[in-house]
Order: C-alpha cells, then sequence, then structure tokens
C-alpha cells in the first residue's frame, strides 16, 4: 500500500473536526436526545437516550456516545482504514463503548471486542444489543504482560481510563495476554489498540503470536514508539503514521505490499 503523509493534529485539524462534527449531529443523528447534543447540554448521570446515526444506534449518557460520533472527524485516516478492512477475525483492544465494533461488525465473521472498564462495558453490551449484533465476544479484561489483577485507574473522561496512569480512583480489573487472545484463531485479519499508554506491554505479552496478524492500528506514545518499531518491523510489519498529535501518534503497521 501507498502510505500518505502523517496527518498533523493541529489547531486547523481540530477546528475542520469539531464542524464536521456538528454537521453530522444536525444532519446524521436522530433521536430525542439530539437537541441536548445540538445545545450542548450536560445530561444528568441518569438521563439516558437512544440515538441512530446512519445505519446504527447507539446509547448516549453523560459519559458516552459523543465519543463514537467524533471517531470519523477526529481520527479520520483510522477511521478509513478499519472501515476498509474485511475478513474473519478482528480484535478491537480498548473497544470503549463500541464505535468501531457498530461500524464494523458486517465486515468480520468474528470481533473480539476487549473492554476492562465497567461503565464502558455496560454501554458497549447496550449498543450491541441494540443493533441486534450477534457475532461479537466480548472479553472483560484488560490486556496485560501478566495474568492475574491490575488496578484499572479511572479517569473524568472514560476515553481515558489507564492501568498505567496513576489516579486516586481505581477498580481491579482481570488481565489477559494479547498471546492468548490471538492463540485460537489461525489468522487475524486486524488487530486494534487503544489502551492510553499500556501499548507496549500489550504487544510485549503477544510477540509469540503476532505472525498471524495481518495488520495493527496502534495509538502509541512517543515514549514507546521506537520500542514498538523494534519488536513489529523484526516480526514482518512495514509502518505507515497515520496522524500525529504530537505527543503520540496513530501508527497502522501491516504485512504485504
Amino acid at each position: 500500500m501507498k502510505c500518505p503523509k502523517p496527518l498533523k493534529v493541529n489547531r486547523l485539524f481540530i477546528w475542520k473536526a469539531r464542524l464536521g462534527l456538528i454537521k453530522s449531529i444536525l444532519f446524521d443523528i436522530k433521536g430525542k436526545g439530539k437537541l441536548k447534543l445540538l445545545q450542548n447540554k450536560k445530561l444528568s448521570d441518569d438521563e439516558e437516550y437512544i440515538l441512530s446515526y446512519k445505519s446504527i444506534k447507539f446509547i448516549l449518557t453523560s459519559r458516552h456516545g459523543l465519543g463514537l460520533l467524533s471517531i470519523p472527524y477526529y481520527e479520520p485516516r483510522v477511521y478509513d482504514i478499519i472501515l476498509q478492512s474485511r475478513g474473519n477475525v478482528f480484535i478491537d483492544i480498548g473497544s470503549f463503548e463500541g464505535g468501531y465494533v457498530l461500524f464494523t461488525y458486517k465486515n468480520f465473521k468474528e470481533i473480539v471486542a476487549v473492554e476492562p472498564f465497567p461503565d464502558n462495558l455496560k454501554i458497549l453490551e447496550k449498543n450491541i444489543r441494540l443493533n441486534n449484533i450477534n457475532n461479537v465476544k466480548i472479553v472483560n479484561k484488560a490486556v496485560s504482560s501478566k495474568r492475574g489483577r491490575v488496578k484499572l485507574y479511572l479517569a473524568d473522561n472514560p476515553y481515558n481510563s489507564s492501568i498505567v496512569f496513576n489516579s486516586n480512583r481505581y477498580v481491579e480489573v482481570e488481565t489477559i495476554t494479547l498471546d492468548e487472545l490471538l492463540s485460537p484463531y489461525n489468522s487475524i485479519d486486524l488487530v486494534k489498540i487503544d489502551v492510553e499508554g499500556a501499548e507496549l506491554d500489550v504487544i510485549k505479552s503477544g510477540i509469540s503470536q503476532l505472525h498471524k496478524v495481518k495488520k495493527i492500528v496502534i495509538e502509541v506514545r512517543n515514549q514507546y514508539e521506537n520500542e514498538i518499531d523494534s519488536i513489529l518491523i523484526k516480526e514482518g510489519f512495514k509502518k505507515c503514521i497515520l496522524e500525529d498529535r504530537g505527543h503520540e501518534k496513530n501508527i497502522l503497521y501491516y504485512v504485504g505490499e
């Protein structure tokens, strides 16, 4: 594949993304919660709406829903790569509320959605039921190099909860290695990794099974990029930087042309 020049996430990019999101809310969204989005009103903790976006339905709460809508505008290259992918198996590590599951469930025979955070898990399960999806396996665990239990530190934004960055609030969750996730399959078409700073640990936990994977889309902090490069390029992957946010990048690693 031809790798385009990385998309720089700067002020102009953010402005265009916000404009695109507003247009999408105006023209693509249906449901009672649409007015709340347009008015930019914060929902109360007990408010919950079912909205439809093009062909999918999803839950809108005070902490979920807007992130799903933002995907095509705030990470457009990742969105395009993942939506263009087809095949048998897609493993989504850091599935959150299931945005990419909802966008791609018709593209794959099986999707494994990995999400350890309890609040995200509830919304993920609801979104899957709303759309009558039956080819998704949910794994309620954190991917780590060690089996057992780890602390999942909770952020104000549920998309930023992490097993790496400390906070005063946390829950304990079970762990699974990437090796264990990949081992049941002879071939994996796509792996997406968005784990808020734990990406190097995830990659290291799957080295013996990486030869099965065709494409990996991963959010990489700058301090881990060189080491992840050395592991994946040694395994035969090529690298394409999709989006550059300055402190982190969205990167596609792939095998083949």
